[in-house]
């Protein structure tokens, strides 16, 4: 019993060195029991978890950590993938579908396609296949994100039209124009000494935006435009008035004579990319006579916010001094006056005497400046007209 006894606590300590020698390995990681129990690779997923896919070069998975956190950063909008949908693609043309669901998805530049679950009438109504989408509906201007050109501005200046992530124009501010530029073609006059009473030395603007020198001859101003004031006075039962279109386009823009100032101008101008257009109002009867000049709608129906003023002398003036010395204005809204402009944006200039058989020259401009994602706003056609208040 004696050596039975011994035996069986011999074996007992032994197992119990054995087991701690074996937790001991355990610990310091030179068991094999791990190894043994370990038959998935370190890239592997343990206990069900699923990895996310591997990053692609555009969210910098080597400097910005894990893969999860990458994941989180591909999450928030970018540049790249603003106004994106993150949700699921639209299904396709033919493909099975339940309900009254209509399917909508992207296409063009900002456009969309719209397709109905057609049913298929094998199951009571409800199963169905995805219809054919419609033509893509798009903005008539739209364009192609991150598409960049270029456009003439002003006095041979030009512009860049940048497209945006709303597939809409954005354009930058006028570049390139000579120092006292002006409009090729366009002519001032001057009260030259050798030149008779009535007719003046001229100067033209050449092609590169830059005026020539003055003519060795006299002759006469002729403006571009050029309205007659009507021959009989206006009325409420016989309202006459003449009329000329002008167009407010980038191929004339420049600072402006300020909105609220009073003429002759003492303050800057207004500096900036404004359309505007010159009028000449004349006087072709023997009598003196009242006038009022309004902007109104022509056919296209367009409303410009405009300013007005006017010069005593049908002369352009082009250097900033002369075009401050206006007479009349500077006019902006009509507010009390829309039975005539019909809109109150529209500009008017009252009680404008003028001579008989001469002329005054009146500047009309956009009261803002050109913006080439409103392009609207400020360019397009409306009508300056003209009505007879009184022969003096």
């Amino acid at each position: 019993m004696r050596s039975l006894k011994s035996g069986l606590i011999a074996v007992a300590v032994s197992s119990l060195f054995g087991t701690l020698a074996m937790v001991g390995c355990s610990a310091d990681g030179s068991s094999d029991l791990g190894d043994e129990t370990t038959d998935q690779s370190p890239t592997e997923p343990t206990g069900g978890a699923v990895l996310p896919p591997s990053s692609t070069g555009d969210d910098n998975s080597d400097s910005k950590g894990t893969g999860a956190k990458d994941a989180g950063k591909k999450d928030a909008s970018t540049k790249s993938d603003a106004g994106k949908d993150s949700g699921p693609p639209a299904p396709n043309e033919g493909d099975p579908c339940t309900g009254a669901t209509k399917f909508t998805k992207s296409c063009g530049n900002c456009g969309t396609q719209e397709a109905y679950c057609i049913g298929d009438g094998t199951d009571g109504g409800t199963a169905g296949k995805v219809g054919k989408y419609s033509a893509c509906s798009e903005a008539a201007d739209a364009c192609t994100p991150g598409t960049t050109t270029s456009e003439a501005c002003g006095n041979c200046g030009t512009l860049t039209k940048t497209c945006s992530n709303q597939c809409k124009w954005t354009s930058s501010a006028c570049n390139g124009q000579p120092a006292q530029s002006c409009v090729p073609g366009s002519v001032k006059w001057d009260a030259n000494s050798m030149c008779a009473t009535g007719t003046y030395t001229s100067a033209s603007c050449t092609v590169s935006c830059q005026w020539s020198s003055w003519s060795p001859t006299c002759s006469k101003p002729v403006n571009d435009v050029v309205i007659n004031i009507p021959t009989s006075v206006w009325t409420s039962t016989s309202p006459t008035v003449t009329s000329t279109p002008v167009t407010f386009s980038t191929a004339r823009m420049g600072d402006r004579l300020g909105g609220y100032s009073t003429c002759p101008i003492t303050s800057s101008l207004s500096s900036g990319d404004y359309p505007y257009g010159y009028v000449e109002v004349k006087n072709a009867t023997a009598k003196p006579a009242t006038v009022t000049v309004f902007a109104s709608k022509d056919a296209s129906g367009r409303v410009i916010d405009t300013i007005m003023a006017a010069y005593e002398t049908p002369f352009l003036p082009i250097e900033d001094a002369a075009r401050k010395k206006c007479k009349w204005g500077v006019n902006d809204q009509s507010t009390s006056d829309t039975s005539l402009t019909g809109n109150a944006n529209f500009s008017i200039l009252k009680s404008i005497p003028i001579p008989a058989g001469t002329s005054i020259l009146v500047y009309v401009a956009a009261y803002s400046e050109y913006d080439g994602s409103d392009p609207t706003s400020s360019t397009g056609t409306f009508n300056l007209n003209v009505r007879t208040d009184a022969f003096n």
